[in-house]
This record gives C-alpha cells, sequence and structure tokens, in this order.
C-alpha cells in the first residue's frame, strides 16, 4: 500500500489533489462484492482493509478502511465513520464512510457527513 500512495502521490501539489487521486484509485480498482453480504466469514474478510486490497474488492466497511490506510500513508487525516442510509425496507442499512478531516477541505464540507 506505501508503494502505491507514493506512486499515486509523488507529483501532487496539495492535499485536495492527494485525496483526488487516492479516490479515484479506489474508486476505478475496488469492485463492491455483494456476495459476501449477509455471508458469514466472506462478509467479514470483505471488511478487512488488507484482504480488499488485495482481492480489489469489498464492502462499504472494506472501502472505508482500506480509504483510511491511505490517506493516513499520504499524511492526510481521515476518519471513519458509521453511519446509517436508507434501504429498500424498513430497516435502515448500516453504512461506512470516510472523508478528510476538517484541515483538508474545512469545515463545511466535512460537516456533510457528521451530522
Amino acid at each position: 500500500m506505501k508503494k502505491l500512495v507514493s506512486r499515486l502521490t509523488k507529483n501532487c501539489k496539495s492535499k485536495e489533489e492527494k485525496c483526488e487521486k487516492l479516490h479515484a484509485w479506489i474508486t476505478k480498482n475496488i469492485a463492491y462484492d455483494y456476495a459476501a453480504l449477509g455471508n458469514g466469514k466472506k462478509e467479514w474478510e470483505a471488511a478487512d482493509p488488507e484482504l480488499v486490497f488485495q482481492r480489489k474488492r469489498g464492502i462499504c466497511s472494506g472501502y472505508a478502511r482500506l480509504a483510511r490506510i491511505l490517506y493516513r500513508l499520504a499524511k492526510i487525516p481521515c476518519a471513519n465513520v458509521i453511519g446509517y442510509g436508507a434501504g429498500s425496507g424498513e430497516m435502515p442499512l448500516s453504512h461506512n464512510y470516510y472523508a478528510p478531516m476538517p484541515e483538508v477541505f474545512g469545515a463545511d464540507h466535512v460537516s456533510m457527513w457528521i451530522e
């Protein structure tokens, strides 16, 4: 992961540019593992950032945890936040989000996912 972060961010001139590069890599290279949802060990593995990185697939928490590691390797403060999104059924779906901390984009941007 260190080599990837170094390669992706070596010519970046700002933290914002680093964030864009890392986010683009995640969205282009990591597939959502629908088969792992609700499937015991497979779901657990799809949330493990090391396995998500190796296998190039994961679930929400796997994406978020991998992103946190990549951002921190790039010296960008980042936190995972667990929240709820509207699902198709009556029970809300649990989701994991990642976002750079206020020092990177400013409090207005970050408050969108904190509140």
